[in-house]
């Protein structure tokens, strides 16, 4: 990163700390927000780890209802379920088809494909999703930060910045801030401020849109 980029990523991640002050233990505390806009979110091993984190962070901003299906090792459109996680489109077809039909759908999914498919997939499996989501519903893409595989990592991102219809959750600027320790050793997933940190990511690009309440 340049100086003036660290500098930037700096200010991003004290934004996005700002938003994770308040903990489910002072969540009880306060009486629970109506539950507008309704959040449904899809992802892999990072979102799982920092299910809680994120419930409580979407809470104290004002989000109630928020449905998570997350499963380690998910790609956005390999797997059966049976012999390899369930994938995202497959999470997605499932999560529609059973009713579930928020106002944001929160996708945060790309890790395991960076590992598993050549750069010019990723396109591809991104439109997939996007296909799938109904037109009514605002889409906020968690990009990657995976510092074992920069470029690839990079390249991914820069085809979420490509599509329009989505607004992406930068976890590449919050989590790259060095000396953040916001990632483990694996330079894979959150460390444990790392999980509350991911959480504001999402609630930032959520408030960036206008959907938090945070009054």
């Amino acid at each position: 990163m340049s100086s003036r980029n660290v500098g930037g990523a700096r200010a991003l991640l004290a934004a996005v700390l700002v938003l994770t002050g308040c903990t489910s233990s002072d969540r009880d505390s306060r009486d629970a927000p109506n539950a507008t806009p309704t959040v449904g979110i899809v992802g892999d091993s990072i979102t799982f780890v920092a299910a809680d984190a994120i419930r409580d962070v979407l809470m104290v901003n004002g989000l109630s209802e928020v449905t998570i299906d997350a499963v380690p090792g998910r790609r956005v459109s390999v797997g059966n379920g049976t012999t390899e996680p369930l994938s995202g489109l497959q999470a997605m077809r499932d999560l529609l088809a059973a009713g579930t039909d928020p106002d944001v759908w929160v996708v945060a999914l790309g890790s395991n494909d960076v590992f598993t498919s050549a750069p010019d997939r990723y396109g591809v499996v991104i439109d997939e999703m996007l296909a799938l989501i109904p037109e009514h519903a605002t889409v906020v893409w968690i990009d990657l930060y995976l510092p074992g595989a920069p470029a690839d990592a990079a390249a991914f991102n820069a085809e979420l910045a490509r599509r329009d219809r989505i607004t992406v959750g930068s976890w590449w600027a919050v989590a790259g801030v060095p000396d953040a320790g916001l990632v483990m050793d694996d330079q894979v997933h959150p460390s444990e401020a790392g999980k509350a940190a991911f959480a504001g990511v999402i609630a930032y690009a959520l408030g960036a849109l206008g959907l938090l309440d945070q009054t």
